[in-house]
Formats: structure tokens, sequence, C-alpha cells
């Protein structure tokens, strides 16, 4: 039986009067609300687009609403196939419905609790995205918010990023867990181990290595203040409140460095109930120095906790007793005495001079490289240092990778201009120090063919809205070598639909480029504006996922391309390379690449060189040449 929607809807009214039931209001809503569910994103109606429409709905409603709506569903499908209502029904259990009791009145309160803030819409994904965090929870036995542990935390953010729903954990459950201590369910401090993806890291595994056997024997050798760990995160944002007000630091690279590691040690102090001592601190530095590279900023650590010592024994003036390169307080007292003072002169000069905390700390770094450097060369004042001592040290650089070897040159001509200025050396030693930067080459990376598979797979069985716009942009990369940027920035006057081609003015260069456009990519692009584009009057083609729907988040290139590779690290940038590269071993000349790529310069196209194997292998001498 074939009927239009329009067509079904009133034939539902027919066969409740027909049943001697009242129309239902209740019911009614639901089938009008599923209406523009699909009128809204240009569905046709089939029972599993309803069914879908249905899930999206199952824990922002309340049971009797919810059941409500799914008796409608089902008796319109009836209608819709049948021509009458036949009431016999066989319903799915949901993820909420299976969950215990005792999480299901949880979930609810956290529902009522969400609402009094947040739009019915984000509620609900919000208590989606809760409902799956407690069925994991459920099946590791854990049926009590008094079972999450901070361990627990950790394990189901292994989980959450094991199946691409990293975001959600650190998003959705993080709120969550802050609400059930609030609730007095949890103690306050973990809801700190979401904080960020690498508080869970480092948590975890803090935990599983840290002895407290250890930590209270070194406790028990020395005598020191101790804070509890409440009374040690107060201080640590007084720290850093005065660091911002005082010294004028910048509020994002306080929480980036700062707050992030304060709010690590914080996490497990108050997990084993251990109070804060520069003791306690110290074991746990030394303890994360194996932890993953996600934790690169070694030194940084150190620098932190060694302010805060300093802070909590000196109030405001602390910033007078710190040596000068903080992070590593050994390095600085291998320096002799004329070389210490020496370098707390420049540095303190620099701070006059109002640069910024990380460039003061890369001249200071450098310096202390260089300094030591003229110890090591038995010097025993800054008066005996010659051209020739400066040219050796620029030797014993030539190793560094090129950043590191031009970050250095750079501090250390600042260096060197100061002692100058100030008198401490005779001449000016800056053009002892070669000013050309360390040349750096990349290997370039592209996809296998294999990756290049995956990509197009992911395209033929995309159905959803999101996968459908992933699929659209990956192509567009993968076939045209555009920018993220470009492609998230495309508009519908951008497309020449007759002559199939795509003009834009490049975000980076600002250069017009002209591009044919590929069959693939046309069809890929229809497919999204057909059955994934969200009804919007905007002109640009790319729009987000949620409401108002605006354009699409510069990051939603690079989230697609994870998830075609199951959260693989490849930037997007990834499929520009790789069409080059297929350009290139397809004979095209460099020309037209540079000109496909819409560059100025060949030199550009020249890195691709490297991985265009079969061009390699056609350059190579014959035996008989190189043989004498």
């Amino acid at each position: 039986m074939k009927l239009t929607y329009d067509e079904g809807v009133i034939l539902i009214k027919q066969c409740w009067i027909d049943n001697g039931h009242v129309i239902n209001v209740g019911k009614m809503a639901a089938i009008n609300s599923l209406r523009r569910h699909l009128e809204q994103n240009n569905i046709s109606y089939s029972h599993d687009e309803a069914l879908h429409w249905l899930n999206l709905n199952i824990e922002s409603r309340d049971k009797q609403t919810f059941f409500r709506m799914r008796r409608a569903v089902y008796e319109f499908n009836d209608v819709m196939t049948l021509g009458k209502i036949t009431g016999d029904y066989k319903y799915y259990e949901t993820s909420f419905d299976r969950l215990p009791e005792s999480w299901q009145t949880i979930l609810i309160k956290y529902k009522e609790d969400l609402l009094t803030r947040l739009k019915h819409r984000a509620t609900r994904d919000q208590i989606i995205h809760c409902t799956s965090f407690a069925t994991f929870l459920v099946n590791n036995d854990i049926y009590d918010p008094v079972g999450i542990t901070v361990p627990v935390i950790s394990k189901y953010h292994e989980y959450a990023d094991s199946i691409g729903d990293k975001y959600i954990c650190t998003y959705s459950v993080r709120y969550f867990l802050q609400f059930l201590a609030n609730q007095g369910f949890i103690p306050k401090h973990r809801p700190f181990a979401l904080t960020a993806p690498v508080q869970a890291k480092a948590a975890g595994f803090a935990l599983k290595n840290i002895s407290i056997a250890s930590i209270s024997e070194t406790n028990a050798k020395v005598s020191e203040f101790r804070l509890s760990p409440e009374t040690f995160l107060e201080r640590c944002q007084d720290l850093i409140k005065s660091l911002e007000e005082i010294y004028h630091f910048e509020p994002k690279a306080l929480r980036s460095n700062y707050l992030a590691y304060f709010q690590m040690f914080y996490i497990v102090a108050s997990e084993l109930n251990l109070d804060y001592t520069p003791a306690v601190a110290d074991y746990w530095l030394k303890s994360m120095d194996s932890f993953s590279s996600d934790f690169r900023v070694g030194p940084m650590r150190y620098r932190c906790f060694h302010v805060l010592k300093s802070f909590i024994e000196c109030g405001d003036t602390f910033l007078q007793s710190i040596p000068p390169v903080i992070a590593q307080p050994g390095i600085v007292t291998s320096l002799a005495v004329w070389g210490r003072n020496l370098l707390q002169e420049f540095v303190s000069e620099k701070e006059k001079d109002g640069l910024s905390a990380n460039t003061i700390s890369r001249h200071k770094s450098a310096s202390i490289s260089f300094l030591l450097y003229l110890q090591s060369q038995g010097l025993t004042s800054i008066s005996e240092l010659t051209p020739q001592l400066v040219k050796a040290y620029n030797i014993t650089t030539a190793q560094k990778s090129s950043n590191k070897k031009n970050n250095y040159a750079y501090s250390i001509r600042q260096f060197l201009q100061y002692l100058f200025e100030k008198k401490y050396t005779e001449q000016d030693l800056v053009r002892s120090f070669p000013s050309q930067r360390g040349q750096s080459r990349k290997i370039v990376e592209i996809l296998s063919n294999d990756e290049i598979q995956n990509i197009y797979t992911y395209r033929n069985n995309a159905r959803t809205p999101l996968e459908l716009r992933d699929s659209a942009m990956l192509i567009i990369g993968l076939l045209m070598g555009l920018r993220g940027i470009d492609v998230i920035n495309l508009r519908f006057s951008n497309i020449d639909w007759k002559h199939q081609t795509i003009a834009i003015t490049q975000q980076k260069t600002y250069r017009p480029l002209i591009l044919p456009m590929p069959v693939a990519v046309g069809n890929s692009i229809f497919q999204y504006l057909k059955y994934g584009r969200p009804n919007s009057n905007s002109d640009y083609i790319f729009l987000s996922q949620r409401a108002p729907y605006g354009n699409a988040n510069r990051s939603a290139c690079n989230t697609a391309i994870e998830r075609v590779f199951n959260g693989e690290k490849h930037s997007f940038h990834i499929l520009r390379r790789t069409f080059a590269t297929r350009l290139l071993s397809a004979g095209i000349g460099s020309d037209t690449i540079k000109d496909s790529l819409g560059h100025s310069t060949i030199d550009t196209v020249n890195r691709y060189l490297s991985v265009d194997e079969e061009g390699i292998r056609s350059c190579c001498l014959p035996l008989k040449r190189t043989v004498k």
C-alpha cells in the first residue's frame, strides 16, 4: 500500500475513530514532530527513519511520553503499510531500559538538572552520552556512583578513545561527574580526571606506578610544611591569580602549563589521601618522567612546582627568590658564580624589555648551554671570551635539529649583543656567530593505495548526514588537492555545475584558483546536499551538524579523516600531498602540478619528488657507468 505522509495522517485519524478512540493529542503531536524532522533533514518517510528519530528522543523524554511516541510510530507504520492498526508490536529495549533502576534514577535526576539551564536538544544529547557511560560502568560491575574511582575514569577514557568517542568522554561525562560530585555521590576531585584527555591518562599512569610506601618513607626523612589536597589546590589558584594579575602571564599558558600540572597532582594526591609536601611533589614529578609523549613538556612540570614552593614560602615576592632557570635548577647550580650572575643580569634585562615568558625561557636555555660550554673550556671570566670560542660553540650545535639550532642561534646572538653593550667584551662578537639558518628537510608522507581505498569504501557506505559530509570533504581533498580551510569555506557560488569547475580564492595565499571538478567530487557533494545537509539558507556548502547550522568548524576536515582511519593521526593536508604525488607519478608536468595546487613557484612541488619512487628509479645510473 503506497500512501503519502498526509494521506497516512488522515487515515490514522480515521482508524482511531473507527476503533472507538478519541484522536490522541500526544500521539498526534508525535506524528507531527516526526514530519518536521523528515522535512528539516530532507528525508523521505520510512519506518527505519522513524525509528531513528525515535531513538534520538529516548533519554530526552519521560517514560510515559516516550512510550506514547513509540506507540504512535508503530501505529503509523501499520497504517502506511497495511491501511489499518494491528496493535501487534514487539518493541525493542533501549540502552536506557537495560540499565539498573539505580542508574536510571540518577540519569533522570541529572536530566531534570540539565533542563534548568540547557535547551531540550542539548539535554537529550548529553543524556545519551551519559547513558553510554553508565552502560560501561554496569559492564564493569559498578552499580553505584561510589565505584567511580579515578582508575575507572581512566579506563573509561581508554575505552572511549578506542571507539572514537574521546570528545564525548571529555565533555558530556565530565559534566555528569561534576553533577555527581555536587550531589555528594563522589569526591569532588574525580571530575578533574576528565578536564582533558591527558589528565585521564596521567592519573591512570600515576596510580599504577606510585608506591605509597616510598612516599611515606620520603616524608619521614624530610620535615617540611604540609597542605591537604584541597588547600594545595587553593594555593595553586592563588599562585595563578598572582602570575596573571601581577606578572601578566598569559591566561592560556597558565591553563595549559601551571593549572594542568597542578590538577594532575591534585587528582592523585586526593585519590591516595596524600598531603602535599615538596618531597611528595618531587616524588610524583620523577615518577612521571617515563609518562607518554603527551606529557612532553617535562621541564615545565618542575618549573611550576618550584614556583609554587617559592610562592608558599615567600608570598607575592616569590619570583625574586627563584633561580634564573626554574625548570632545571641543578643545571644552574653547576654554573660558576660569574656565569650565574651574568645570566641573572641578562634575564632581568630581557624581562624589563617586556619579552614574553616563552621567549625569555628560550634565551635562558640557550645562554646556560653557552656558558656551560665556556666553563668546560676553562674560562673563569667572560672577559676571556674570544671569537674562536664563539665559533667553536657554533660547531658543537651543528648536530642539533634545525629548529633547535635556529632558536639557539638567535638567543646566543642576543646574549652576545648584551655582553658588548654592557662592555663585558671588548669586541662585538655577534659577527662571530653565523647568521645562516639551519636547513630542514621533511619526508613527505602520503596515503598508501590501501588507505586511499579506505576513503572510497567509507564514501560508498556513507548513510548518516555526518558520514555524507565527511565523504564529500575527503573526496574533494583527495581528487582536487584543496586545503582543508578552502574546503570548509566552499560556497554554492564557487561551483559551476554546468562547466563542472570549482573557482575559489585561496584562504592562505589569496591567489585565485579554478579547477575542473571530477565527477566523483560532484556526486559526493550532491549526495551530501540531498541527503545530509541541514535545511539552511546559508551560502556555505558544508554546515555544522547542530543548530543553528552555521559554517562547519575548521577542525571538521581533520576529524573526518580521523574517523575514516579509526582515530589514527592523519592531518587533512595529507590528501593534498597525496593528490600532488599521484599527479607526479602519472607523468604530469611540474608546471601543471604547481597550477593545480595554486602555488606561485615551482619550489614547493619539488618536495613531492621524494615520494615518486618510479621517477627516482628512472634516474639511477647504469652500473657500467659507475664501475671502471
